[in-house]
């Protein structure tokens, strides 16, 4: 990952060649913000032609940066019919007549035409009746402490009244956590969730996964009520300021505690920190002054150094000896953790994240850690005490790619463990219990001790050969999961990160005879990615699975030989890819065409999208038997021999509409291509419905 200075100037070096102009916009700026620090070229700049919008909440921002005053455009609060619309429409029922109307009024006037207000407000009543929306209305309208700003007191009133209809404490806690994340940055679902596990928010789920399903589900209701938003990646969230505000203000009120998140104020006396619970520093400020500080009440600690100058004195975490979660990233550990963490008996969620690490023994004491995460970091060796983790749930090293020993029988007695994450980390597993080293005793882990892990219900990680992991035995492993990410490969390489699904597997550059372990994989997959495969030299179906893959929803296929997809003699035989919504096939030069021989009916009848990209020799497309009433976005690109994107089957005459749902068609440096539909004449947008046509279809 580059740094921002290297993104800066690849982004500046951009800029400065782009011949067009240039729409800049930054949304959300809270400070000031040194333009050519992120690679924006000053206006100066000869041949640059570029406009910038800016968007803050503050106008001293603009000062600040030097915006000239003709140039600020204030935006102001909606007006009485925009407020209205904007709450029906959130609120999803409409409250311009009726018994709804004066109730709907009291809480427009206290919204005072802030969209935030009248969101959260509408979000919360949502399919509520009448009663709740009058309390709701009731209870808004009561006076909140002086300490808010006079500015924000309306909105504090509005979102705190839409705590108190959080219907689970629990719920009202994990959305406290998100609260402790960087301004503007997103966290991630899955890491709420381990904090949570830390608090003993999950006591009603069974296992890893039914916890992360609940975190989703609670999650999704968070947004629904507009006190989260979508983040900017699958699976995260992001919190607006104000919500974040006075979230904390509203569970901290009344009680004496306290939550320290950002900084840590320079006045701040040694006492305060006894009524802290919860402190977040997370965005790189300087946190040496909690060294050895009092602090009986915190339970969490949230840290982000700089791992070239932060390092942790031993007495740091002394008077800490409460702490449940405790996630430090970007730490400098190679004189060996503080030996004040050794107390930390409380602990149950650990995280150590882009350390520097070097000997972790100390880990070992820990007894009650429910999770551990070393996710990033520099370790070589996963230590022999983190055997006694006996509780330990959820083990996660991906992205140590130094990771060159897990000795033996760690694994195995880590007896209640249900997530394992270990990709782009650790591969070296011994072939055979047998592997010894010259005194006589077992030396590196081995797949059969993940067969004593009975709980184990989520597997993320690679082998360099399915010998190492895929024996008899973990077949039975495979059935117990509930979830996996595999990468199998004979080579080492950089890999792309794999898409997020339930079961996913990577094969690349391996034997085309799969093994008893490797067919029960293939059979759960519903993500397959076959890269740099060159023994798979005819098809994918049979060669490489005789019987299909009847779950699988996402096909990937790139680099590899073969000169077919999928080949059959059978018109009606199995179907190959019954489910598959996704196919992608990916610079291969030998591939002729994707089905071989007679397609059997329905084959693609789930297919959503279609990327074809450098396929030299491919000349035609899907060949269908029936419509894709799926289909919405097509993609074909140096692709010089096609001739047509799909054509029909020459028994089908019938003339209906293939692609009833296409809505994207992009088609580049397709030289030889006549038709997009064999058999159906040459017009591009008869591929499309009339609608479609008209409003959606894009070609290019």
């Amino acid at each position: 990952m580059h740094t921002i200075a290297v993104r800066a100037r690849i982004l500046y070096n951009q800029l400065k060649s782009e011949k067009k102009k240039i729409l800049i916009v930054l949304d959300n700026v809270w400070k000031k913000l040194k333009l050519g620090e992120v690679g924006i070229p000053p206006e100066s700049t000869e041949g640059y032609c570029c406009k910038l919008l800016i968007t803050t909440r503050e106008k001293r921002v603009c000062s600040l940066m030097d915006i000239k005053e003709a140039n600020i455009y204030k935006v102001g609060l909606l007006n009485e019919r925009e407020a209205l619309n904007l709450f029906e429409n959130q609120a999803e029922k409409k409250v311009d007549r009726g018994e709804f109307k004066d109730v709907a009024d009291r809480l427009l006037r206290k919204c005072g035409g802030l969209p935030l207000a009248i969101t959260t407000t509408a979000s919360a009543l949502r399919g509520k009746r009448l009663p709740m929306w009058c309390h709701f209305a009731e209870t808004s309208e009561k006076p909140i402490s002086s300490q808010i700003s006079s500015e924000y007191r309306e909105t504090y009133s509005i979102l705190e009244t839409s705590y108190k209809l959080v219907d689970i404490e629990e719920k009202m806690i994990f959305l406290f956590l998100a609260c402790l994340s960087p301004l503007d940055l997103a966290i991630t679902v899955e890491d709420l969730m381990r904090y949570g596990i830390g608090l003993d928010l999950f006591q009603r789920v069974n296992s890893i996964s039914e916890a992360m399903e609940q975190a989703n589900i609670w999650a999704n209701e968070l947004i629904s009520s507009s006190l989260l938003l979508i983040g900017d990646s699958n699976g995260e969230v992001k919190i607006h300021d104000l919500v974040r505000a006075s979230a904390i203000s509203f569970i901290d009120k009344g009680k004496d505690r306290m939550t320290l998140v950002e900084s840590i104020p320079r006045w701040m006396c040694e006492e305060t920190f006894e009524k802290i619970t919860a402190i977040s520093l997370m965005s790189g400020h300087d946190f040496s002054r909690l060294s050895g500080v009092k602090a009986p009440l915190l339970e969490i600690l949230l840290l982000k150094g700089d791992v070239s100058l932060t390092t942790l004195p031993s007495t740091f975490f002394e008077g800490m000896k409460n702490l449940k979660v405790l996630s430090l990233s970007n730490v400098n550990f190679n004189l060996g953790l503080p030996e004040s963490m050794g107390q930390l008996h409380r602990l149950k969620t650990l995280h150590l994240h882009y350390c520097e690490l070097e000997d972790v023994k100390l880990i070992g004491k820990l007894v009650n850690l429910l999770v551990l995460s070393l996710r990033g970091s520099t370790l070589k060796e996963l230590a022999v005490e983190t055997g006694e983790l006996h509780k330990l749930r959820l083990l996660d090293i991906e992205g140590c790619k130094g990771m060159k020993r897990i000795p033996a029988s760690i694994l195995s007695r880590l007896s209640h463990l249900e997530g394992l994450y270990m990709l782009n980390s650790f591969d070296g597993w011994a072939s055979t219990n047998i592997e010894v080293n010259n005194g006589g005793e077992s030396n590196q882990a081995s797949g059969s001790e993940l067969d004593m892990l009975s709980h184990l219900n989520v597997l993320e990680m690679e082998v360099s050969k399915t010998q190492q992991l895929l024996t008899v035995n973990n077949i039975q492993l495979i059935e117990q999961l509930g979830k996996f990410k595999i990468r199998v490969r004979s080579s080492f390489g950089k890999h792309e990160e794999l898409p997020s699904f339930r079961y996913v597997l990577e094969l690349i550059d391996i034997d085309p005879s799969p093994n008893n372990g490797l067919r029960a994989l293939l059979k759960k997959t519903e993500c397959l990615v076959l890269s740099d495969c060159e023994r798979l030299t005819k098809n994918v179906v049979p060669e490489l699975n005789e019987d299909g893959f009847k779950d699988l929803k996402y096909l990937i296929v790139q680099t590899c030989w073969v000169e077919s997809v999928m080949s059959s003699n059978e018109e009606n035989g199995p179907l190959a890819f019954p489910n598959l919504e996704i196919l992608e096939l990916l610079n291969m030069k030998n591939l002729k065409m994707i089905c071989d021989g007679k397609a059997s009916l329905g084959i693609f009848s789930n297919l959503k999208r279609l990327n074809l990209c450098y396929l030299s020799d491919l000349e035609s497309g899907l060949s269908l038997t029936s419509a894709l009433v799926y289909l919405n976005e097509v993609s074909v690109e140096l692709c010089r021999s096609l001739k047509c994107v799909a054509y029909k089957d020459a028994k089908n005459e019938t003339e209906v509409d293939m692609f009833p749902r296409l809505k994207s068609l992009h088609l580049s440096r397709i030289e030889s291509l006549s038709s997009l539909l064999g058999q159906s004449g040459n017009e591009v947008f008869a591929l499309f419905n009339a609608e479609a046509s008209s409003s959606h279809g894009q070609t290019t």
